[in-house]
């Protein structure tokens, strides 16, 4: 399917800034269409296989989930399969995203705890049970994320007040998000207006981040985000914060995060190709009020990716239930 400069923006639309839920003015306005055609043109872009479907983010650290980390993981030796090495890595629930990449190590991992003591005993076992593919573990614990999912994020958070009832709903919901209320009221045993109530709950305090679109490969390259790349940066002594703020108000910044390393700030950063991602760290050193708080950079880039896959993607909230 060739896309229309219209498609091309729903979907840069949505992937940057998430469905609306439901679908109504705040898109329509952004988008300068009405809500009728966004909506025939989401359902044509879902028959052709461009969206292939939606994930809701959450923002774990609201449901006590606060030590967010970067686990840099060597392979034992070569002969081991990196997807199969990927496969075992995402049935831990702590882990959600696998990433194989260039440089020092073979693979980048996106894992979440209650806090650095439980992130640490997670990453002991990780390295015990799968002694036999991996040879060592690089932890970066980030110490404050302030950017994630294209989102800025704030410093001050609440955690939700959640009890199970909300654990069967959100599990229900990040594992089959096409389905609504009541068939999720139906199958977890609850009734509809309760279902219906917190379900609203959850969705004004914040606790989703996004709706996310799930679109097809193929058509990253025409969205300007067929590259991935992790960009580690180590600030200048006392300047973290001040190159942190600046470097997040790039659009090619998907996420952002303080570490606790030599490079003591962490990027996300998705580009159209290899010359793109040249010309934003160019764009980067040519701005003399930023290139003056760096003091190096690493950049790897991310040659294949694994979420965990959606009927496990509610695993992770099988670890808030023992608070």
């Amino acid at each position: 399917m060739v896309l229309s400069d219209l498609e091309k923006r729903v979907l840069e639309y949505y992937s940057r800034e998430g469905m609306d839920l439901p679908i109504g003015d705040r898109s329509s306005k952004a988008l300068r269409v009405s809500t009728q055609t966004i909506r025939y043109k989401l359902k044509k872009l879902e028959q052709n296989n461009v969206i292939q479907g939606y994930s809701y983010r959450l923002d774990y650290r609201m449901l006590g989930l606060s030590q967010v980390a970067w686990i840099f993981v060597s392979r034992k030796d070569k002969s081991v399969d990196s997807e199969e090495l990927m496969n075992n890595l995402l049935e831990y629930p702590e882990i959600q995203l696998c990433l194989v990449v260039t440089g020092q190590h073979d693979l980048a991992l996106k894992a979440f705890a209650r806090d650095v003591k439980e992130m640490t005993s997670f990453s002991l076992r990780l390295q015990k049970e799968l002694r036999s593919k991996i040879k060592s573990i690089d932890v970066r614990f980030i110490g404050r994320l302030l950017k994630w999912h294209q989102k800025i994020m704030g410093e001050n958070f609440s955690n939700f007040d959640f009890d199970a009832n909300d654990l069967k709903i959100l599990s229900f919901k990040l594992k089959k998000p096409e389905l609504n209320l009541a068939v999720c009221a139906k199958e977890i045993g609850l009734h509809r207006n309760t279902v219906s109530a917190r379900w609203k709950k959850i969705v004004k305090e914040k606790l989703i981040m996004k709706k996310s679109v799930i679109i097809n490969p193929e058509y990253f390259h025409d969205l300007g985000i067929g590259l991935n790349a992790l960009m580690l940066v180590e600030s200048e002594v006392g300047e973290t914060e001040n190159l942190a703020s600046k470097l997040v108000a790039f659009d090619e910044v998907h996420e952002l995060g303080i570490v606790n390393s030599r490079f003591d700030i962490v990027t996300s950063i998705r580009v159209k190709d290899v010359p793109s991602l040249y010309s934003f760290q160019n764009r980067l050193f040519a701005s003399e009020s930023i290139n003056r708080l760096i003091s190096a950079t690493e950049t790897i880039v991310v040659l294949s990716s694994k979420r965990k896959k959606l009927e496990k993607r509610g695993d992770l909230l099988a670890l808030t239930k023992s608070k």
